[in-house]
């Protein structure tokens, strides 16, 4: 039997059933840093499926510190482009309400929840204890010969379309994480 285990709770899903799309939530952020204490999300992405079709949720996030050069240069969020942007104040409940009651997929699953765990508390929330799927421990546990188990590595193995100008945007990549989960789990 397949399973989505939640390490804080155990709590598992049967994955040899039929998957009821509409139950699961596609994330991924961007941050200013690895650091979730000292470091901001700059971009929340996310898919959800409602209605026969994925829907994009993309909620860009003024940090209160100037974004670093090097992070920048990763994924093309500079000052520029969150100037008019809202606080992370202001979009917390809207990123509640898409993950609320959903199963999380992301890849590096222990990143996103940290930085949205820390939030939640700072912002006065109850913290995430959804249930949660890693495409990154999957990958190790699945392909462990693999000499690379990032993202971008792990579309080119499947085969799944990845364009190197879009990577590292949240939307983007929840996208090819989709693609990913319905890869590795069927």
């Amino acid at each position: 039997m397949k399973s989505l285990i939640n390490t804080n709770s155990e709590k598992t899903i049967d994955l040899d059933r039929e998957i009821d799309l509409e139950r699961y939530v596609f994330l991924d952020l961007e941050t200013t840093g690895f650091s979730c204490e000292r470091d901001e999300i700059i971009e929340f992405g996310a898919l959800t499926f409602e209605d026969n079709h994925f829907i994009e949720h993309n909620i860009l996030i003024k940090p209160k510190s100037p974004i670093p050069l090097m992070i920048s240069k990763i994924n093309n969020i500079d000052d520029e482009t969150v100037k008019n942007a809202k606080s992370i104040e202001e979009e917390f409940e809207r990123i509640v309400k898409i993950i609320s009651n959903k199963v999380i997929v992301a890849h590096n699953k222990d990143f996103d929840l940290r930085f949205l765990n820390a939030n939640a508390k700072r912002l006065g929330y109850s913290e995430f204890d959804n249930l949660s799927y890693c495409t990154l421990k999957r990958a190790k546990k699945k392909l462990p010969r693999l000499k690379c188990h990032k993202l971008d590595f792990l579309a080119k193995h499947f085969k799944i379309p990845f364009d190197e100008t879009q990577s590292h945007r949240a939307t983007y990549d929840a996208w090819v994480l989709k693609e990913l989960f319905l890869k590795m789990v069927f």
